[in-house]
């Protein structure tokens, strides 16, 4: 599975669990910095830092997101095998 592939799953994955909507803010943020220019170190770190403060406020929401990530990260390794 391509980077462009995975990425439109986890869109789709996340607008179905909007009403947690953790994953969907992460990944909305790093398109509106790239349009808006900001440079990749920038995004990366400010994605970062917000991850880590939504981490702090919901610990459970953010451990079941990095669980489906892992999960399709997996899913995506073995596609390209």
């Amino acid at each position: 599975m391509n980077m462009g592939k995975m990425k439109a799953s986890m869109e789709g994955e996340t607008v179905m669990h909007r009403g947690e909507g953790l994953g969907r803010l992460i990944i909305d943020l790093d398109a509106v910095l790239g349009e808006a220019a900001v440079s990749m170190s920038s995004r990366d770190d400010l994605c970062w830092s917000v991850g880590y403060a939504l981490q702090e406020l919901y610990p459970e929401k953010i451990a079941e997101l990095h669980k489906r990530m892992d999960m399709m990260w997996r899913l995506a390794s073995t596609d390209e095998n």
